[in-house]
């Protein structure tokens, strides 16, 4: 199995990380559906995340002259999605009396953009609301938690990828 996962991480790093990024993204919309569970605004900025990892790791496994490039975009990207979740953690953890005093998810995320432009829609969904605070879903940990843990291991992964070069 360790040899494996060396492997994977030696030979396919890229390849593996844009199967796995994609893979999240497909998880958390069958269980939006089947569950019938609500994405909040903050959920899916971390799909927009994944997305970009996705992109980027496909485009790296294809186009090697540009490899420290990629890994800069996916660590950009794991930042992100460490802000996304951090923040969802966060609000999560607070007392419900100043969840109900929230009122940065108020429209979906993209009737935000539409109306205040992607950059101020970001910052809007960044404010939280009380959808963002909820949890609906947990196996060990929530939706938020393991975003946060994926998107810490593609942050190191990356920034080993750069150190060890």
């Amino acid at each position: 199995m360790i040899n494996i996962i060396k492997t994977l991480y030696l030979k396919y790093f890229e390849l593996t990380s844009a199967i796995c990024a994609t893979l999240i993204i497909v998880l958390a919309i069958l269980m939006e559906k089947l569950l019938y569970l609500n994405a909040c605004n903050l959920c899916v900025l971390a799909r927009f995340a994944f997305a970009g990892i996705a992109l980027v790791s496909l485009s790296a496994h294809f186009f090697k002259k540009y490899q420290l490039a990629h890994k800069l975009c996916n660590i950009f990207f794991s930042l992100s999605g460490l802000v996304f979740m951090g923040r969802q953690i966060m609000l999560q953890n607070l007392p419900e009396e100043e969840v109900m005093m929230l009122e940065g998810c108020g429209l979906p995320l993209f009737t935000t953009f539409e109306y205040y432009g992607v950059f101020n829609g970001i910052l809007m969904a960044l404010k939280g609301g009380s959808s963002c605070a909820k949890i609906d879903w947990e196996f060990i940990f929530n939706f938020a938690e393991w975003g946060f843990l994926f998107f810490s291991i593609y942050l190191i992964t990356n920034l080993h990828k750069i150190i060890s070069k």
